[in-house]
């Protein structure tokens, strides 16, 4: 698909054509490119959460005693996950795009961090880690959904990749122009 039409081996009057076919061209690959990525990321997130709720259908197959309202709930969690999953994908797909619409409002992104902590909590506990804030309180113009996703993120590869011990999160605001605000997050293993 990266082949492309030589523009300058084509007659004149041709040659406006064959530079829109080729910036054609050049947007279908990078589409394709998104589009095998984004099948590829699907894949590599529902690989673990497709494999909880297959052992869980085994469990409740080979024991039907074991159907229990707890392993419901554990199915609807599962299935709580993959949504998000798929949700979260396809908003960072569009974003990449450039097709997701941003829906800017004034934001507590302090309340965001918190909330995206809580939920990250059960899973960075059962590992042995805990969060050190270092956050000012900060409000800013942004878009909440998409601030959610990516945190979300953010903190679920730092409980996933760090070994064990104190999370360590911390965040300022670096400039507030006309581009828009930039927060500096930076998470990593706490030296406490």
């Amino acid at each position: 698909m990266n082949t492309r039409l030589d523009d300058h081996r084509c007659p004149e009057e041709l040659q406006p054509v064959v530079s829109r076919l080729n910036a054609l061209l050049e947007r279908l690959e990078t589409s394709f490119v998104r589009e095998r990525r984004f099948s590829s990321d699907v894949a590599h997130e529902l690989r673990t959460p497709v494999a909880e709720l297959r052992s869980l259908g085994e469990m409740v197959a080979n024991w039907p005693a074991e159907a229990t309202p707890a392993a419901f709930a554990d199915v609807r969690a599962i299935a709580h996950e993959m949504e998000d999953i798929v949700n979260s994908l396809t908003l960072l797909s569009r974003a990449e795009a450039g097709t997701q619409p941003v829906d800017l409002s004034e934001v507590n992104l302090t309340t965001l961090v918190q909330d995206a902590l809580d939920r990250a909590t059960p899973g960075a506990t059962a590992k042995g880690h805990h969060f050190v804030l270092h956050l000012a309180d900060v409000t800013a113009p942004t878009d909440a959904t998409l601030w959610k996703m990516i945190l979300a993120n953010l903190i679920g590869n730092a409980v996933k990749f760090t070994e064990h011990g104190s999370i360590s999160l911390r965040a300022r605001l670096e400039a507030v122009d006309a581009a828009g605000v930039r927060l500096r997050l930076e998470v990593g293993r706490s030296e406490e």
